[in-house]
């Protein structure tokens, strides 16, 4: 008796499966996986990267699985909104964002921590000084 590969010869069937494979444990699909799908979709089946993303994204909802991009996403709209147009973002602000992603994700605490701060800095948001001393102390100490 042999079994036949239902995606043989169809590559989006194989980027499905790849997508199912990588997020069977825990239903969520980290940005380091879902980059090595999408570079496997334009290396090997020749799709691009819209295409793939589209592809995870369409597989990823009809499976229940999350996206740990999209948590990105949203973190950074409420950084933009949070940052104003000064900017800054408060230590409270910030911990609003961190609890936001934390219960989204799958990560440490520390981890989500450090996400959030290089999404600070990546979007040109300072933080804003705080007690006394106006120290950003409360940011750089974040490792």
């Amino acid at each position: 008796m042999r079994i036949e590969d239902p995606v043989q010869g169809n590559p989006q069937g194989r980027l499905r499966e790849l997508v199912l494979l990588y997020s069977q444990r825990d239903k969520v699909l980290t940005t380091a996986e879902e980059d090595s799908i999408v570079d496997t979709a334009v290396a090997q089946y020749g799709f691009t990267v819209g295409a793939a993303r589209a592809i995870i994204i369409a597989t990823a909802a009809g499976a229940g699985v999350e996206i740990e991009s999209d948590y990105e996403d949203a973190a950074n709209a409420m950084l933009a909104a949070l940052g104003g147009a000064q900017k800054l973002i408060k230590e409270a602000d910030f911990a609003l964002v961190a609890q936001y992603y934390l219960g989204k994700s799958k990560l440490a605490q520390d981890e989500v921590q450090r996400r959030v701060k290089q999404l600070v800095e990546k979007a040109g948001i300072s933080p804003a000084s705080q007690g006394i001393f106006f120290s950003g102390l409360w940011f750089r100490s974040i490792r």
